[in-house]
């Protein structure tokens, strides 16, 4: 005859099971698995794949319909983050068809400044720049001529952080240049006590566009506050919506206010951000695509950014680093190589440290009118109060009363 289970061996009993389930099903506060984001990233990658078109491009939602040129540049910007090289053959495709898109779009009477900075943005984050691309430095320029008196572009918060990242990543345009300061003034000057700006969460986008393209310290407390107030707005299942009382929760905002969170430095272990890794990965399709709302198809606009997060998620270290103050000697070579200066120019960096040019102006030395604007903006830019600056580690400029006196000189006034 069996004897009966007493009550204290049925609750011990059911205790070790309890605990023995608790170490194989996750928490809903543990980190999400790396082997399901990994395969989420790895399918959300073939999917882009299978719907880039033959020429290089991607279309906004079905494979074979026409290629979008904003659409191409938003999944550079995205595969870069990702990671992938972008000497793949499909990447290099893909940057070819942008470069051809984006000529084309600053080629119309009326560019659209979403496909421009779109485009920019994509091909400056595959490593081109304004040396490298016509395309870019076409768009630079025209992105200098339409900036706003008042610092903005077009009036709008995100696209003046935009336009300033799509400035700096493309080599255009330096911290202390005029048109990156009057944007950051012209965005900050409007951040309100709370740390947002008041246009259907805008802040997602200002944090990712100004720390990816490098235009502000991802330290910077402005930026931090910002990025307390996306925290602020997340939904309990971890996405974000363009409204506080929409009940559709958009997979691309979520991706973007996650990539600004993570690049400012925020643990990714925190349940903010973890919170949001489970709403990616509950809206991705069996087709490994994603939609941004329910009634959509898959699209791009969703899988892209949807991408990057991922990659953020299961490699950190893909985070780019800040942007860092450009070497004197490595920047000067990049300013001028490209462009076969003469040793003359050259020559007049050793000069100005040793005072022989001063002494040289006095009596009449002649800078040839095609090298004055490159020696204009030597002096403009500023990069002789940089504090190691050098060439090849030996040659200074560090005397600014030096250059200032040479700037004086009426043989050295530029036009």
């Amino acid at each position: 005859m069996k004897r009966p289970i007493s009550a204290l061996a049925l609750m011990a009993t059911l205790f070790a099971s309890m605990l023995s389930l608790a170490y194989l099903v996750p928490s809903a506060q543990a980190g999400v698995a790396s082997q399901a984001l990994e395969v989420a990233s790895e399918g959300g990658l073939v999917w882009l794949q299978s719907h880039q078109n033959p020429d290089g491009g991607w279309s906004h939602y079905y494979a074979g319909s026409r290629s979008v040129g904003y659409e191409s540049g938003r999944v550079l910007t995205y595969l870069t983050l990702a990671g992938i090289n972008p000497d793949e053959q499909f990447v290099s495709r893909a940057i070819h068809y942008t470069e051809e898109q984006l000529l084309q779009e600053l080629a119309n009477m009326k560019p659209s400044m979403y496909s421009v900075l779109e485009m920019m943005f994509g091909l400056a984050s595959t490593g081109k720049t304004v040396r490298s691309s016509e395309a870019l430095k076409h768009g630079c320029q025209w992105l200098t001529r339409v900036q706003l008196s008042d610092g903005s572009w077009e009036s709008s918060y995100v696209n003046t952080a935009w336009a300033m990242a799509c400035l700096m990543k493309s080599g255009n345009s330096k911290l202390q240049d005029t048109e990156i300061q009057k944007g950051l003034a012209y965005i900050f000057s409007r951040q309100n006590w709370d740390g947002g700006w008041g246009y259907d969460l805008a802040e997602g986008h200002i944090v990712m566009w100004l720390t990816l393209g490098g235009v502000v310290s991802t330290e910077d407390p402005r930026i931090q506050r910002a990025v307390d107030y996306l925290i602020s707005r997340q939904h309990s299942d971890g996405s974000w919506s363009y409204q506080p009382s929409s009940v559709w929760h958009y997979v691309d905002l979520t991706s973007v206010c996650s990539i600004g969170y993570a690049m400012c430095g925020r643990s990714l272990e925190n349940p903010s951000f973890q919170k949001a890794l489970r709403f990616i990965l509950s809206r991705q399709e069996n087709d490994n695509g994603w939609r941004n709302v329910p009634w959509e198809c898959e699209d791009i606009h969703a899988t892209a950014p949807a991408l990057g997060m991922l990659a953020i998620a299961i490699t950190p270290e893909s985070i780019p680093p800040p942007n860092e103050k450009p070497h004197f000697g490595e920047e000067f070579r990049k300013m001028y190589a490209a462009e076969h200066v003469p040793e003359l120019l050259i020559w007049l960096i050793p000069l100005l440290q040793s005072g022989v040019l001063p002494f040289l102006v006095n009596f009449g030395i002649y800078i040839p009118p095609s090298l004055r604007p490159r020696v204009r903006r030597l002096f403009v830019h500023g990069l002789w109060k940089d504090t190691k600056p050098d060439i090849n580690g030996q040659l200074k400029v560090n005397n600014v009363t030096v250059v200032k006196n040479v700037v004086n000189k009426e043989v050295l006034v530029f036009t």
